[in-house]
């Protein structure tokens, strides 16, 4: 489980930025929670760096993605909402999708470590 944690509050953060933003549809709340939350989980990022958490690469951009797609989805919607407009749900579209790419990319990634990790003879 400790090589899922990034990932799941990762996914976490971004459900629940989009449910805030349901909650409380004001331009300037969407802006100031999509800088806060894309702060907070770049700091983790950088965080998971130092660790060792990312099996490659493009794991960390995939990562980096979700951070930016928060940053400019607030963006856009701060700046094009109208009076009584709600986001909607179908971000949950986008958490599904970044689950399976990130999800099975790190499954497959973690497994094939795994067992050539197990085949490398001993010295």
């Amino acid at each position: 489980m400790q090589r899922w944690r990034l990932t799941l509050a990762f996914l976490t953060t971004y459900l629940l930025v989009f449910h805030i933003w349901n909650s409380w549809p004001w331009p300037n709340m969407i802006l100031s929670t999509a800088i806060i939350f894309s702060l907070i989980l770049f700091f983790n990022f950088k965080v998971g760096i130092k660790k060792h958490y990312f099996v490659s690469t493009a794991d960390k951009i995939a990562h980096l993605v979700i951070i930016a797609n928060i940053l400019i989805e607030g963006s856009i919607h701060a700046l094009t909402m109208q009076e009584g407009d709600k986001i909607g749900y179908d971000f949950y579209f986008h958490a599904l999708g970044y689950v399976v790419v990130i999800g099975l990319y790190r499954f497959f990634m973690l497994s094939t470590q795994h067992v050539s990790a197990k085949k490398e003879p001993e010295k």
